[in-house]
């Protein structure tokens, strides 16, 4: 008989089954849309009849098993005395034991068949709702990242969404089966129930022993298989982080020869989690290795008692070991597998909960979608700076504090400063990526609202300082305004000519280029960031340290290029070089986050050169100024 530990184990599983697995599969089903919802309830209802299936299937079994060692027992019974009362032609019929026979097998292959039919149906249906939750978590966590402020972004956020968009695959499989689990359950309890009525007194030594073992084995992994997949779940972000700090930073890298730190760091997290995730490959398994000796030892144990202690008949020791065979044959692989999900759940908690709360957070605060642009927005006489302060996210103080200018449609400004003075982010404000925190942005005396915004944006063109550049060809690179439409061969050789961008007529517009600019060199980059601009056709063009990478010679051709636009594009240029921004109509200076002074170039550039030379005076071997 079973230890009292053993109910104790029993009752531990039956906690976690209806505790802490039933509010796992809450908090993912609430969260559900109703069409998903839907395919849940349906995929329990095929399971239900799964389960009817398997129960009538064991019992033909065990019905065949009766007709061929006692068929009077069979004949005896109330229920067949029954049948044949309102049947008579039937008890002629099984007259011959062999006819009976013939009738359960028949019995058994047909239900056989009906139960893998419907295990198949099965398997589809939750390997579609696994797919479908798992894409119902992507969508909603990157439809997040995609409409989510840009400083957002640069808060962190877009790491911790990408880490839940790898593991919206854990999601998925976690609610498959943890329906599964209570699936399982369910038809080796009814099993359970099915021969026990059949066979009380042995069944239930049986039961007892088979679940004190099953809920013991459970109780034993459990504790190691939620440690194992928190850890696993770690690890899981940390490969991330190395991986991508080394993708990110691939030039950094290969520069300053950190091949070695960065591989022997991936190394070192994956084998910080090998013994964990290699437990919980196996720890599924050992409840099957488990159950299966157990069950398959009460055969030789039930057939030693019952010929040494109770002098049973052959007929008894037969029917008797069939029912055993049949928890051995049916039951038990039902109940392993039922063991077996609940340890995988387990082990994909972590990540999976992880996803989820990404998931909850979209749900609970949507990033809206941009609204359709304003078709009368109109921009003729210039923008304005009120006032406006900005503050990134979580830091403790602003970056701007209190801009007041304006510039013209049409005109060339300048933005000058030391680094560190806001000018970027300024930039940030005009391209409209970031709204002020304080004070308003006007477009014609309008303060931009969410349509207006929209409109503007569509007619800015940004080159930001290091460019963004995808895998695929230079034409489609250039037009990336226009990405997923034709591109216009004419337009892109255009814009390909004013950013001086000798490439695409060397090489040829479907020259091919890897991620992150792979093939072209840091110029080429640059100026294929400019053609990209100028193929939007923009009415404002922001040009943030876009031609730092660039040698003097070549910058001047650009420039030239860039100072010949007509003037319905209005130009924003923001350098260190001083000769960048001489031929500017205005400049604009900043230190600090604050508005210094504005004016033409011959009146500022001197006074602002005059004041590098005193804060940031040349080093010994003459080294240029840091915003020289």
């Amino acid at each position: 008989m079973p230890m009292p530990g053993g109910f104790s184990a029993i009752r531990a599983l039956s906690r976690s089954l209806f505790e802490k697995c039933f509010a796992d599969f809450l908090r993912v089903y609430r969260v559900l849309p109703s069409w998903l919802k839907r395919s849940t309830l349906k995929v329990f209802f095929c399971l239900a009849l799964l389960a009817t299936t398997e129960v009538l299937s064991l019992l033909s079994i065990s019905f065949l098993a009766v007709s061929i060692a006692a068929p009077e027992r069979l004949l005896g019974l109330g229920a067949v005395a029954r049948l044949f009362n309102l049947f008579p032609q039937l008890k002629e019929f099984f007259a011959d034991p062999r006819l009976l026979a013939l009738a359960a097998s028949l019995s058994v292959a047909g239900l056989i068949a009906a139960k893998n039919a419907l295990s198949a149906l099965v398997n589809v249906k939750a390997a579609q709702l696994d797919t479908r939750v798992a894409l119902f978590a992507g969508e909603t966590v990157f439809r997040q990242y995609l409409h989510s402020p840009y400083t957002a972004h640069l808060a962190g956020d877009s790491r911790i969404m990408f880490q839940a968009l790898g593991w919206r695959g854990q999601l998925g499989t976690m609610f498959r089966t943890l329906i599964l689990v209570y699936v399982y359950a369910a038809i080796s309890l009814v099993l359970f129930a099915a021969l026990f009525v059949a066979t009380p007194g042995t069944l239930l030594l049986i039961m007892t022993v088979v679940m004190a073992t099953g809920a013991g084995v459970y109780k034993a992994v459990k504790g190691k298989t939620d440690v194992a997949g928190r850890r696993a779940a770690e690890y899981g972000r940390r490969e991330n982080q190395v991986s991508l700090n080394a993708m990110s930073g691939l030039r950094e890298t290969l520069i300053y020869r950190q091949q070695r730190t960065f591989f022997s760091s991936f190394r070192q997290v994956c084998l910080d989690c090998l013994a964990d995730r290699t437990f919980l490959d196996v720890a599924p398994s050992i409840t099957m290795w488990t159950l299966e000796s157990v069950g398959f030892l009460l055969i030789p144990s039930t057939l030693g008692v019952m010929y040494l202690l109770q002098d049973a008949s052959m007929a008894r020791i037969t029917g008797t070991l069939t029912m055993i065979m049949l928890v051995s044959w049916r039951v038990l692989p039902m109940l392993n597998r039922a063991m077996l999900s609940l340890v995988v759940v387990r082990g994909l908690r972590h990540a999976a909960l992880d996803c989820l709360g990404q998931v909850q957070a979209a749900l609970d605060d949507p990033a809206p979608e941009p609204p359709e642009p304003d078709p009368h927005f109109a921009l003729r006489r210039g923008i304005s700076f009120k006032g406006v302060s900005f503050r990134y996210p979580k830091a403790s103080g602003d970056s701007l504090s209190e801009l007041d200018f304006f510039i013209p449609c049409g005109g060339r400004v300048g933005i000058i400063g030391p680094s560190g003075a806001g000018k970027s982010t300024v930039a940030l404000i005009l391209s409209g990526l970031a709204r002020p925190t304080g004070g308003a942005v006007l477009a014609d005396g309008r303060e931009l609202g969410p349509a207006a915004l929209e409109a503007y944006r569509l007619r800015v063109g940004y080159v930001p300082q290091s460019p963004y550049i995808m895998a695929g060809s230079l034409a489609e690179n250039v037009a990336f305004s226009q990405w997923g439409k034709p591109w216009d061969e004419e337009r892109v050789r255009r814009a390909c000519r004013m950013a001086e961008l000798d490439v695409a007529f060397e090489r040829g517009l479907d020259m091919p280029i890897g991620g992150n600019g792979a093939g072209l060199s840091g110029g080429q980059a640059q100026r294929l960031s400019i053609a990209r601009a100028l193929y939007a056709g923009p009415s404002v063009l922001i040009l943030d340290e876009a031609t730092s990478a660039l040698d003097t010679g070549v910058e001047a051709a650009i420039m030239k290029t860039i100072f010949a636009l007509p003037q319905s594009i209005t130009t924003i240029i923001i350098a260190h070089r001083l000769s960048t921004v001489e031929r500017c109509d205005t400049l604009i200076r900043i230190e600090k986050g604050r508005l210094v002074e504005t004016g033409p170039p011959a009146l500022l550039l001197p006074r602002y050169q005059a004041w590098l030379e005193a804060s940031f005076p040349p080093s010994a071997e003459g080294s240029a100024t840091p915003a020289s």
